[in-house]
């Protein structure tokens, strides 16, 4: 990135902390801390990953991250712990509360004056990141991240919202990243085409990418229906519309792969490898895998379905095509299901020794006794 370009971004970063921390707005922050119990309280589950959870105020941040979503509502009395804690003051967002543990709290304050939003979230007494949004009503038109990490040194994202006849129609997205006189910005064009009842996006003018449930309906202002709770039968008819995909007839093993975030699956894909130049520990380390995966992730979308339900779902699903000898009439021989995330964890493998009733896993347990 050139100087010029540089010292703009530096420029606005600057203009906009002295825009939004002001000593009155970091009071209101504490103030509003102090009495978060005379407000009324929303909580969600999920959404860890994504700016503010369940009130992100881009409608693209999960469309380019694939593996992020903004999490879900709960119920004033449920017995889980939520991930976010939302307060309002006669119906008007004003505080948010991250629970990164069971002990460790993450704030932001929130403050919207007509047609301009701004928020500021701490970190121990520090302004981590800040926000400003611009609407039209209830139409988002711009959105300003800036995080904040020290001096001169600090990561801002730029959206701007186009609409015709009232529908959103583009978005202009630049992340930027600066460090002191060096930067890298990166422009991302979005387009949005209304096909009867079905909302499609393009990236840059040719990449379609998915949309997200909850995100088309706050796009299209159509709630989506709610689906039934995720079961075995859904995974089971995901993995075999992928399996009878491949064709490759050498492979020997299939990675169904959860990857996690404290309860919240972060991602969820089968691949599988083949028999080509693997030999010792590469034959049964993922890292060492093709890792031509398929994204599961849509089967979560709009379910409330953890970690450990997920990899118990799977297991079922994988012990029931195994017993039915699905594996061996499409491959014509036994092949080993592996349900993992990075670590294997004792969970994981638990669940990876259910799936394979019949031995059909052994192989990789020798292996991780020699490898762990």
């Amino acid at each position: 990135m050139k100087n010029l370009k540089i010292r703009k971004y530096l420029d606005l970063a600057e203009q906009i902390i002295c825009q939004v921390c002001t000593q009155n707005n970091l009071n209101s922050v504490k103030n509003a801390i102090k009495h978060k119990n005379d407000f009324q309280m929303q909580c969600s589950r999920g959404g860890l990953l994504v700016t503010r959870g369940y009130y992100c105020p881009s409608l693209v941040e999960e469309i380019l991250i694939t593996n992020a979503r903004r999490g879900k509502l709960l119920a004033s009395d449920t017995k889980k712990r939520p991930d976010y804690y939302y307060y309002f003051d006669n119906d008007k967002l004003v505080l948010i509360q991250k629970n990164l543990d069971n002990e460790t709290f993450r704030y932001e304050w929130v403050n919207r004056v007509e047609d301009t939003e701004i928020s500021l979230y701490m970190e121990e007494n520090e302004v981590r990141r800040i926000i400003i949004s611009t609407y039209d009503g209830n139409r988002i038109i711009e959105n300003i991240f800036l995080t904040i990490f020290f001096s001169n040194c600090f990561d801002m994202v730029l959206e701007t919202y186009s609409y015709k006849e009232n529908k959103l129609v583009s978005v202009i997205r630049k992340d930027v990243s600066i460090f002191n006189d060096t930067g890298r910005e990166e422009i991302h064009y979005l387009d949005f085409i209304y096909n009867s009842d079905k909302l499609k996006c393009f990236v840059n003018g040719k990449t379609e990418l998915h949309i997200p449930p909850i995100v088309e309906g706050l796009i299209t202002g159509k709630q989506k229906t709610v689906k039934k709770p995720l079961c075995k039968t859904d995974i089971s008819k995901a993995l075999k519309n992928a399996v009878t995909s491949w064709k490759n007839e050498n492979i020997y093993a299939i990675s169904v792969f959860i990857n996690h975030s404290g309860d919240e699956v972060t991602d969820f894909a089968i691949s599988f490898n083949t028999e080509e130049h693997q030999v010792g520990e590469e034959r049964w380390n993922y890292a060492f895998w093709n890792q031509e995966e398929k994204d599961l992730m849509y089967l979560l979308e709009e379910r409330e379905t953890d970690w450990k339900k997920l990899l118990e779902l799977t297991s079922s699903a994988v012990r029931k095509l195994q017993e039915d000898g699905f594996f061996k009439k499409v491959f014509g021989k036994d092949i080993a299901v592996i349900i993992h995330g990075y670590e294997y964890e004792d969970i994981e493998l638990e669940a990876t020794r259910n799936a394979n009733p019949n031995g059909q896993a052994e192989e990789f347990f020798d292996a991780l006794k020699n490898y762990r």
